[in-house]
């Protein structure tokens, strides 16, 4: 994933004022695309995560579409008629990460926030 970044930001990647290997992000991207067609949410996205890599933070990448993560308001919504809800889990992931501002990715071709981005 070399190519993702262009000459400054590799400089500056190669020049970072602190250790940051204690660190840990989490990347959600809700592009109403599955895996592996191509995104580009995924495309934004892979500057960042690869930023980070070479800065030895540990980065996890999840397209929200492609896990079970039903609608509802409650943290659990198999606890209120759904067959599964990966949401818990996930959630339990953006709980530990260490890298702040927190932001979920989404599809904003139309202007609008897609239907999967407005229930995670």
């Amino acid at each position: 994933m070399t190519d993702v970044l262009n000459e400054q930001q590799v400089q500056l990647c190669n020049t970072a004022p602190a250790d940051y290997s204690d660190l840990k992000a989490l990347f959600i991207n809700c592009s109403l695309k599955k895996s592996p067609e191509m995104s580009h949410t995924q495309g934004l996205m892979d500057i960042s995560i690869e930023i980070m890599r070479r800065n030895e933070v540990e980065v996890e990448n999840i397209r929200a579409i492609d896990h079970p993560i039903a609608t509802g308001v409650y943290p659990d919504m198999s606890e209120h008629g759904w067959d599964e809800d990966a949401w818990p889990a996930i959630f339990e992931k953006v709980r530990t990460v260490t890298v702040p501002g927190r932001r979920a990715t989404q599809p904003s071709a139309s202007g609008k926030s897609g239907r999967l981005a407005k229930s995670t």
